[in-house]
C-alpha cells in the first residue's frame, strides 16, 4: 500500500518521499575538477575587438582512447586568432581508473594547435580504436588513433578539406554501408574584414549577432569510401529549396546530433539560434531531405 501511495505521488508530480527533509535540495552533481587533477584553462585570445569567434567556447569529448574500459577526456583549446597558436594546444587526459586524470598530451599527436571549436570521437576506420575529428577556425583536423596511445593527423590523406569556421561535428552512417561518415556544421563564412561594430540596447559595444554578417556558410558531408579516405558529397546529395546547395542557413553552427533509425538511412538534427532542422537520408538512393521542425 505504501508503494502504491509513492507511485501515486510521482504521477501527481509530488516526487518520491525519502524521509530526509534535505534530500529535495541536495545537489545532484559535485564539482570534482581539482580532485580529478584537471587543470585545463580555455584561452579565447580576446583583445577587445569583439570578433565573433572570441565569444565561443570550445568543446570536448569523453572517449576511451586506450581501450582500457575507462573514459578518457579530450579538451579543445582555442588561443589567438591569426597566429599558429603553437603554445595553445588541445589536451588529452588519461583516466587512471581511480577518479583521476593524467595529462598525456605531449607526444600523443592529439595535442594539436589551432583555434579549436569542437570535436567528435568515433572509430571511423573500423580498426577497434576510437579516432578524433576536431573543428577549428581554419582547417579542421582528422586524427587517426594508432592503437598505441598516439594519434596521427591524416586530414590531407583522408581527403578532408574544411578550411572555414567549423563548429559542431558528428559521425554517423548516412548510407548504412557500415562505415561512419562525417557531417560538419560550419558556423558562417567568417573573415576579419567582415567584422563590424555592434552595440547593445544601451549603446555599449557588444558582439554582433551572427545574422548581421550576412555570410552563410556551406555545411559539409563527407562519405567514408572505406579505405581511410572520404569523399565530399555535400553538393551532389543536396536538393534544398530547389537548388544544389547543401545546408546554407544564415550562421547555423549550433548543436549537431547524428544517428540511424530502423529501416531508414542516417539522420542528423541541427539546432541553432531559434531553428531546428532535421536531415534524413534515404537508405536506397542516398538522397536527402531537409525539414524544418521548429
Amino acid at each position: 500500500e505504501q508503494q502504491a501511495d509513492q507511485i501515486a505521488e510521482r504521477k501527481e508530480g509530488q516526487g518520491p518521499t525519502s524521509g530526509n527533509p534535505k534530500s529535495e535540495s541536495a545537489p545532484i552533481f559535485s564539482d570534482v575538477t581539482e580532485q580529478a587533477n584537471i587543470h585545463f584553462r580555455h584561452v579565447t585570445g580576446g583583445k577587445g575587438s569583439y570578433w565573433i569567434p572570441e565569444e565561443m567556447g570550445p568543446g570536448g569529448a569523453f572517449f576511451d582512447y586506450d581501450g582500457d574500459g575507462d573514459l578518457d577526456l579530450y579538451l579543445v583549446q582555442s588561443g589567438e586568432i591569426g597566429t599558429d597558436n603553437a603554445s595553445h594546444r588541445n589536451v588529452l587526459l588519461r583516466n587512471d581508473g581511480a577518479g583521476r586524470f593524467e595529462d598525456v598530451s605531449e607526444g600523443s599527436g592529439a595535442d594539436i594547435p589551432g583555434y579549436g571549436m569542437g570535436c567528435a570521437a568515433a572509430d571511423y576506420d573500423n580498426d577497434g580504436d576510437v579516432d578524433l575529428y576536431v573543428t577549428r577556425l581554419g582547417p579542421d583536423a582528422l586524427l587517426r588513433n594508432n592503437g598505441d596511445g598516439t594519434f596521427t593527423d591524416v586530414t590531407a590523406s583522408a581527403g578532408i578539406d574544411n578550411p572555414g569556421f567549423g563548429t559542431c561535428v558528428a559521425f554517423f552512417d548516412y548510407d548504412r554501408d557500415g562505415r561512419l561518415d562525417i557531417f560538419i556544421s560550419n558556423y558562417m563564412d567568417w573573415a576579419e574584414h567582415r567584422e563590424q561594430a555592434c552595440y547593445d540596447a544601451g549603446g555599449v559595444r557588444d558582439f554582433c549577432n551572427p545574422k548581421d554578417y550576412k555570410a552563410p556558410a556551406i555545411d559539409k558531408l563527407y562519405h567514408n569510401v572505406g579505405d581511410g579516405r572520404f569523399e565530399d558529397v555535400s553538393i551532389s546529395l543536396a536538393n534544398i529549396d530547389g537548388g544544389n546547395r547543401f545546408v546554407t542557413y544564415d550562421a547555423l553552427g549550433g548543436t549537431v546530433t547524428g544517428g540511424n533509425a530502423p529501416g531508414t538511412g542516417g539522420q542528423i538534427q541541427i539546432q541553432a539560434e531559434d531553428m531546428i532542422y532535421q536531415i534524413a537520408f534515404s537508405p536506397f538512393t542516398g538522397k536527402m531531405t531537409v525539414t524544418r521542425i521548429q
